[in-house]
């Protein structure tokens, strides 16, 4: 099924389909035929990120990128947002393409759904790229105040009805704040693709789906990782942790205190990037992933 007419443009070699599952549709754009490489893309965006990079990934990768539930071209229910729902997603949606186990690369909110992935089911992610988030492995710190100024915006968006009202209606501020404040150059956008950005937001219930994301999973998880939640749990997926050197959300003392909690994780910083990896330095993201998978065991 073509579901590019009238939103994101199609581009040749990669196919559309949907995947029935309880309680939402998921959108997957899919090319290639190899080992599975699955793409979980960030807030305020969708898959569509990664279309530019899909046919370089494609070579050798059985590629699949999902519109998570809420976003793109996927249904927006009114409910199973939280982190066991977003997961139960994933491990279904891998079911229904019959994958037993994938790479991945995610960034933002969808890396916050692979780690978790990784540590709750380790046989079903062979490895990980993951873009502009910490690792899970915190605990409150003082020092980690001047980092919360760049996430204000989180609980704000958690309350009922404030995404709905900052996202989807009006000028929609809050989605044009975090496309300009969160890359070092905000002409990098092209006024076609964040108009797409723009309208999908626009639609019934798709900026609800934002804030019951931030209410449901993304608040909550960042509070157990803040008492040391995750301090108990071990990774054992092969890790490349990735974020820019500029991204003010995720400064060094956010990328350490990993090394007795994961087994193989390595870390990573692009220049000429703040939060934005994917579209400030696509290029960059892919020859990293590509070469990280190429190494034995990955």
């Amino acid at each position: 099924m073509d579901i590019n007419s009238g939103s994101a443009p199609a581009t040749p070699g990669i196919g559309h389909r949907f995947i029935d599952l309880p309680g939402v549709r998921l959108h997957v754009a899919e090319a290639g035929t190899g080992t599975p490489l699955l793409l979980l893309h960030g807030v305020p965006q969708d898959a569509t990120v990664f279309t530019g990079m899909i046919p370089a990934l494609a070579q050798n990768h059985r590629v699949i990128a999902v519109d998570l539930r809420g976003c793109g071209q996927s249904s927006a229910p009114a409910g199973g947002y939280s982190l066991d729902s977003q997961l139960a997603d994933l491990l279904g949606l891998l079911d229904a393409l019959d994958i037993k186990q994938t790479r991945i690369i995610a960034h933002d909110l969808g890396a916050l759904y692979a780690f978790m992935l990784s540590l709750a089911h380790p046989e079903r992610v062979r490895s990980l790229v993951s873009l502009s988030i910490p690792h899970p492995f915190l605990r409150f710190n003082l020092r980690f105040l001047p980092v919360f100024k760049d996430a204000w915006f989180e609980p704000l968006l958690a309350t009922p009805g404030m995404a709905t009202l900052l996202m989807g209606r009006g000028r929609q501020p809050m989605a044009r704040l975090m496309f300009r404040n969160y890359v070092l150059d905000p002409g990098i956008w092209d006024p076609v693709v964040l108009e797409y950005y723009l309208a999908k937001l626009r639609e019934p219930g798709r900026a609800a789906a934002i804030g019951a994301i931030y209410r449901q999973c993304v608040f909550p998880t960042f509070l157990k990782l803040m008492r040391g939640g995750y301090l108990g749990q071990r990774l054992t997926t092969p890790t490349l942790l990735a974020v820019g050197e500029q991204d003010n959300a995720v400064p060094a003392n956010l990328l350490q205190g990993y090394e007795s909690h994961a087994d193989a994780m390595e870390l990573l910083r692009i220049p000429g990037a703040a939060h934005f990896l994917l579209d400030e330095q696509p290029e960059r993201v892919v020859s990293a992933a590509l070469e990280f998978f190429a190494r034995e065991g990955h």
